[in-house]
């Protein structure tokens, strides 16, 4: 009997110590952003990033300065490009409503490229570290009136696989 309370209990020690060890090679931290808490959440990203941003949009409808409107976050994005954090931006093919998106970002020497295919991703990159995807295009719509649902997750291997979709899809882009 004693032999074999010791083997479960070297069997539970093996098994806890693997549990423990592949938990913490895994750990993600997730956030939901929700409605208009998408804006505020984003923008508080962009001002902080250290080293790079790349952003995949489908639609950004507006460039104006305005509070919780698109120009806010590119306005977020001139900033950090002129704190000398490196940008890139893919946007969708279809030029309707990305147009002043892609003049804006152009006249500030922001590396801008339209997809070569449709594009339907929300996706933000931030330091390799972090990823916002979810349902919010830049418009005020989405960020005001519309129920949209996006999430945060702090993760570098996560980050590094949505890198490199963003990276092939990149590179496959055109000029606009």
């Amino acid at each position: 009997m004693r032999d074999i309370l010791l083997y479960i209990t070297l069997i539970l020690i093996f098994i806890l110590t693997g549990c423990n060890e592949k938990a913490d090679e895994t750990f993600q931290e997730i956030t939901t952003i929700l409605d208009s808490d998408y804006y505020s959440m984003v923008k508080s990203l962009i001002d902080n990033a250290e080293n790079s941003i790349e952003v995949m949009m489908f639609l950004v409808s507006d460039t104006t300065e305005n509070f919780g409107e698109p120009g806010g976050l590119f306005s977020a994005i001139s900033d950090a490009y002129s704190r000398g954090i490196d940008i890139r931006v893919l946007l969708n093919t279809i030029e309707i409503g990305n147009i002043k998106a892609i003049e804006y970002l152009k006249i500030r020497g922001i590396s801008v490229k339209k997809a070569d295919k449709y594009s339907h991703t929300k996706l933000i990159i931030i330091d390799d570290g972090v990823v916002v995807l979810g349902s919010h295009n830049w418009t005020a719509s989405a960020f005001g009136t519309n129920y949209e649902a996006s999430i945060l997750i702090r993760d570098e291997v996560t980050a590094s696989k949505y890198k490199n979709y963003f990276n092939e899809h990149y590179d496959e882009g055109v000029e606009p």
